[in-house]
């Protein structure tokens, strides 16, 4: 891989848009130049920032501390122009078995109501990779360029500080082997293979249990099917029973019917006559609910009708009586003023009795109340009203009643009659037979039906002791099975043992010699170590002198320890199979002149096809930057200046 270019848009201090070519050819140095302060750690963050994301090792330590570093990375010039938007850009060359591409990969952060968005997107020849899903393509870039191998490709003073000193030095050296030369991955593989194994015989331990499970479900599944061969007999003979005992009463049934014809068609005589009798019943019931709707309360209180038609027929007479007093009245007067009549006394005295008499009844009549004060009209039609009903459908009513009484009485007797069977014992021992049949015939229906729910019972268990039966016989089957897979394992636990032995040796072989290659070019003269190995055992670092004896590496002086590490990482750079190219921020700061030398004429040149180094005046001066000048395909100045934060060139070159 090499970087071919890289934009910085309102990161940290670079504020804006910044662009920087960092293609290398045979000239394989990018030279970087600034004093602290000026934005040089922030080019190598950028960069591993747009490469690896919440995955930077500097970021990832803490909860929501991606979140807080991506928030205080924003450059704080920028809001006050209110660009929210800031992203790092990065055109990258891929060189690999299969394909030389080049990708371009962009990670911007918008801040909207004070949430940040991240959007990741790779391009390759210019077009978005759309046929890696989005949440992928991270682990498509890891795939191309490895978290663990960046550790040791972009570094600056304090990882060479963190590789020499303190207790975690080895730790982080031995991890480091490990990773490079592919020894991890087979530990890794030789412990899941390790707990694969332990589970399969814990596992296996279970067999005889397997067993004893499979006998005893098949003893199970043995009863249940020699119980229902017993049923499934049982129904075969209930039902040659049940066929028997049918046909014998189909014989005696039509032997009862021919000794019971007569009786038989006198029945059914019997009950076309009671079909008559119910239809002339049926008729007079309605007759009756005719007149008992409209006419039944004038019946009912027929005596009260009876009250009311005298006091109606008396109160016709009071009113009558009187008009007569009236006209009597009137009819007097016009006596006494006639004088002619006056003077015949006897005839006077015959109008006068005859109306005292008239005089004495209309008194007698006028004495009684009147209840109802109706008129004429209403009186004769209360009066025809009652009359009819009384009179009428009293008598209609009543001879009904008698015709429905002797109706029932005719279908009573003969119903009755129906029900009266001829007590001949012929007869009689033909329907006990037949009685008796018909009750075999249930019982016998019901004992079939019995064995037929077991059977169904018995054999849905069956199917279930069935599954489980075959689960089993998969088990031990799979147990045998895991006794192939055991040996195997072991057979490949012991290939990775050999195999990794061989990959130490060889491969450490091939360190040490990278390594021992390496510091041999870089120390001086009077330095102490003349060659470096590592241990096969526990992969630990041992210095030997000029006598073969080994050094603590301790006593080596500060110089020495830190083109130690450059030599180690060199090493590892080189069994990588990698092309990564080397990023160095402030490599040469603890150095002293001869060792700066040495580093800058032999390890820069040859340490990777693309090298990218962070300096300041005091690491590479003048002459520093003449002893690299051949190598170096192009330079930049990074300043305080916020308008004009980068200019190509070295300062101190010149």
């Amino acid at each position: 891989m090499k970087i071919k270019k890289l934009i910085i848009n309102n990161f940290k201090c670079f504020q804006g848009y910044y662009k920087l070519d960092l293609s290398t050819n045979e000239n394989n140095i990018i030279l970087i130049g600034g004093l602290n302060g000026t934005g040089k750690t922030s080019i190598v963050e950028a960069i591993n920032l747009c490469i690896y994301g919440r995955l930077y090792n500097h970021i990832i330590s803490k909860k929501d501390s991606y979140s807080k570093f991506i928030k205080y990375s924003k450059n704080r010039n920028s809001e006050t122009v209110n660009d929210n938007s800031y992203y790092i850009e990065m055109e990258i060359e891929i060189e690999d078995d299969y394909d030389n591409s080049t990708l371009i990969l962009r990670r911007q952060w918008n801040i909207e109501n004070k949430k940040i968005n991240e959007s990741f997107t790779i391009y390759k020849e210019g077009r978005p990779l759309d046929y890696i899903p989005k949440e992928y393509l991270q682990d498509y870039l890891l795939s191309l360029i490895p978290h663990y191998i960046s550790e040791y490709f972009f570094f600056d003073g304090e990882k060479i500080k963190e590789l020499t000193i303190g207790n975690n030095a080895e730790k982080i050296l031995n991890e480091a082997v490990r990773k490079i030369i592919g020894l991890e991955s087979y530990e890794i593989l030789d412990e899941d293979l390790s707990r694969l194994l332990s589970r399969i015989i814990s596992k296996n331990a279970k067999r005889n249990k397997l067993y004893n499970e499979l006998s005893e479900k098949q003893n199970q599944k043995d009863r249940l099917e020699s119980k229902i061969k017993t049923y499934q007999k049982k129904i075969l003979d209930n039902n040659n029973t049940l066929l028997e005992i049918k046909n014998k009463k189909i014989n005696l049934e039509a032997k009862l019917k021919k000794e019971a014809g007569i009786f038989a068609t006198e029945q059914q005589n019997n009950q076309l006559i009671i079909q008559d009798l119910n239809k002339e019943l049926y008729n007079i019931n309605e007759e009756i609910k005719l007149i008992c709707g409209e006419y039944l309360p004038f019946i009912i209180t027929s005596d009260l009708c009876k009250k009311l038609l005298y006091q109606l027929k008396l109160e016709k007479k009071v009113h009558e009586t009187i008009i007569k007093e009236i006209m009597l009245n009137d009819i007097k007067e016009r006596i006494n003023n006639n004088p002619k009549i006056k003077k015949n006394k006897d005839i006077y005295k015959l109008i006068n009795d005859e109306f005292y008499n008239i005089k004495n009844e209309i008194i007698e009549y006028k004495e009684k109340d009147i209840l109802h004060d109706l008129s004429p009209t209403d009186m004769e039609y209360i009066n025809s009203v009652i009359e009819n009903s009384i009179k009428k459908y009293n008598e209609k009513l009543l001879s009904l009643l008698k015709s429905k009484q002797k109706l029932e009485s005719k279908i009573h007797i003969i119903n009755k009659k129906m029900q009266t069977v001829p007590h001949d014992k012929y007869i009689e021992q033909y329907i006990n037979e037949i009685s008796s049949i018909k009750s075999q015939i249930e019982i016998l229906k019901e004992s079939k039906l019995k064995y037929e729910r077991e059977i169904v019972s018995d054999e849905q268990i069956i199917n279930k002791i069935v599954k489980e039966i075959n689960e089993l016989k998969g088990n031990i089957v799979m147990a045998k099975t895991d006794d192939h897979k055991v040996d195997l394992l072991n057979r490949i636990q012991y290939v990775i043992e050999e195999y990794s032995e061989l990959l130490i040796k060889s491969r450490l072989n091939e360190l040490q010699n990278k390594i021992t290659e390496m510091y041999n070019n870089l120390s001086n003269k009077d330095d102490m170590v003349k060659d470096i190995n590592f241990n096969k055992n526990d992969l630990s670092l041992q210095l030997f002198d000029y006598n073969d004896k080994k050094i603590n590496k301790e006593l080596i002086s500060e110089g020495e320890k830190e083109i130690l590490v450059l030599s180690i990482l060199w090493g590892l750079s080189c069994l990588s199979d990698k092309n990564i190219p080397l990023i160095v921020d402030s490599p040469l700061a603890r150095l002293d002149q001869k060792h700066v030398d040495n580093i800058l004429k032999h390890f820069f040149p040859t340490a990777s096809k693309q090298v990218i180094i962070f300096s300041h005046d005091r690491e590479i001066d003048s002459k520093g930057y003449d002893k690299i000048l051949k190598k170096i395909h192009k330079s930049y100045t990074l300043t305080f200046d916020e308008k004009n934060k980068i200019f190509e060139g070295y300062s101190w070159g010149k």
